[in-house]
């Protein structure tokens, strides 16, 4: 193993304690759940979120970003439209805000009310009332999560993993470690964001 490697795995180790855990207190997760797991955390990663201490101190144009963006990615040919106004000041694009507010709701269980009109002279994005008008985010590599392991505690779910380059699985700079807790949403069960932290190589 190089040096470089061994530091990094020490990192890894201290950043991310091993618990010791038996099997007859928690059930270990299968294949399609770590599958799942990582397809959850990928939402947020791929939207350029990577530390997230608490989810209660992310502020306004973080949340609304974060909506924005996950639509963007997923969502752009049902939710994205053109701004209806001609040469909109506030950028080409537009989302109507229930949107906004379905996806902090799935993914963080966070009820999200806006005030009309906050506009930051540095922020992408504005709103209307009804919609919220952005400008497109400038590229970059976009980063996925592969889940390693999760363990219940305390109704809490602990995971370990890594990040990895999108179009090189080889390229990994970061480990990811993040508590969720479960969530339904739609009548369905799913898991919702309480913090994310990642220690880049």
């Amino acid at each position: 193993m190089k040096k470089s490697a061994a530091v990094f795995a020490c990192f890894f180790l201290l950043l991310f304690p091993v618990f010791c855990i038996s099997a007859s207190a928690r059930d270990k997760p299968d294949a399609e759940d770590i599958k799942r797991m990582s397809t959850f955390l990928s939402n947020f990663t791929e939207a350029t979120f990577f530390e997230i201490t608490d989810v209660n101190s992310l502020t306004r144009d973080e949340l609304v970003f974060f909506g924005i963006q996950h639509n963007y990615i997923n969502n752009f040919k049902s939710r994205i439209k053109k701004c209806p106004v001609k040469n909109c000041e506030h950028g080409p694009f537009v989302i109507e805000e229930k949107w906004v507010k379905e996806s902090l709701k799935k993914y963080f269980d966070i009820d999200f009310k806006d005030i009309t009109g906050q506009d930051d002279p540095d922020s992408m994005m504005y709103y209307d009332g009804k919609l919220y008008h952005f400008r497109e985010a400038e590229g970059g590599i976009v980063y996925y999560v592969q889940v390693q392991s999760f363990f219940e505690e305390g109704g809490l779910l602990q995971v370990k993993g890594h990040l990895y380059n999108s179009e090189d699985k080889q390229d990994i700079p970061a480990l990811l470690r993040a508590v969720v807790k479960p969530h339904t949403f739609g009548g369905k069960k799913t898991w919702a964001l309480l913090s994310l932290e990642t220690l880049w190589n």
